[in-house]
């Protein structure tokens, strides 16, 4: 059984993908949730995937104190709107990185390459952290570009659907219950009122946006995905459609956290801190 405490530095739009690997990992024993005020789209998913959770201060999750002989969870939710600028983004999840290492044994980061904000981090990490760091990779290792490639599956897929269907709006369920978020985080509105629906609207606009893509990827908050999206295409006029079946992959996933926990263990057994990757590792 697996034993130690896993920190997630999570982002909110990949939060669906941190209660999709606790809801459908039996050997964890705790869920710790770090009080925040990024918290607000994660609580009702946590409830509404029935995951029993503990919400604990900032001073509790920094002590360290819980019990290395069962298998803890200690879920830290970042700022949507770091990814206005790609080098607050690295800043800010370097800090986090910092400040947690000393009261988790392996942190993983439910990021992307995010514009390339976080493309050294791990290597940076590597040097400067005495616990394995981890962060969203592809099969052959390299980090996944965004939350999209994430859900598809790859760089390589992901390639393939901006192909297939360019100039799309492409909308995971997270994407939906935050998308004022999500769009304060393309560079395209960078520096804008999100909430300003008139100026929202001209540059969608300008920037040929006429269609939203569901990407359905049964994970996060199901019962009001169909809503959010329907808010979302009114608020701005644009048309609804949903990607074919095939295309949505929680491979990487899975994949993604299962190396951390095997990364942790192996860290904790055998002191060797160097993150597992790909699916062909061996311990």
């Amino acid at each position: 059984m697996t034993k130690g405490r896993l920190g997630m530095i999570v982002c909110p739009m990949l939060e669906d993908e941190a209660i999709y690997n606790i809801e459908n990992d039996p050997e964890i024993d705790d869920v710790y949730l770090v009080n925040s005020s990024f918290n607000k789209t994660i609580i009702p998913k946590l409830r509404q995937h029935g995951i029993r959770y503990e919400k604990i201060s900032q001073t509790k999750a920094l002590s360290g104190d819980f019990d290395k002989e069962r298998f803890s969870v200690i879920i830290w939710v970042m700022f949507m709107g770091l990814h206005e600028d790609i080098n607050m983004l690295n800043m800010e999840v370097t800090n986090q990185i910092v400040t947690m290492f000393r009261s988790v044994d392996s942190i993983m980061l439910y990021y992307g390459r995010c514009g390339r904000g976080l493309d050294n981090i791990c290597r940076w990490a590597s040097v400067n952290i005495p616990i394995p760091v981890m962060i969203f990779r592809n099969r052959d290792g390299s980090i996944c570009d965004d939350c999209i490639c994430i859900h598809i599956g790859g760089t390589d897929r992901y390639l393939n659907l901006l192909r297939k269907y360019p100039g799309r709006l492409y909308f995971t369920p997270a994407m939906a219950s935050n998308f004022e978020g999500f769009l304060s985080s393309m560079e395209l509105f960078n520096g804008l009122d999100t909430k300003n629906t008139d100026i929202m609207k001209i540059i969608l606009d300008m920037a040929g946006y006429t269609e939203v893509m569901e990407v359905q990827t049964g994970m996060g908050d199901q019962e009001n995905f169909d809503r959010n999206i329907d808010e979302f295409t009114e608020k701005y006029h644009l048309v609804r459609t949903k990607l074919g079946d095939g295309w949505a992959d929680s491979s990487l996933t899975d994949m993604n956290y299962d190396n951390a926990k095997r990364t942790m263990t192996r860290w904790l057994e055998k002191g060797i801190k160097e993150p597992m990757v790909g699916e062909a590792n061996a311990d």
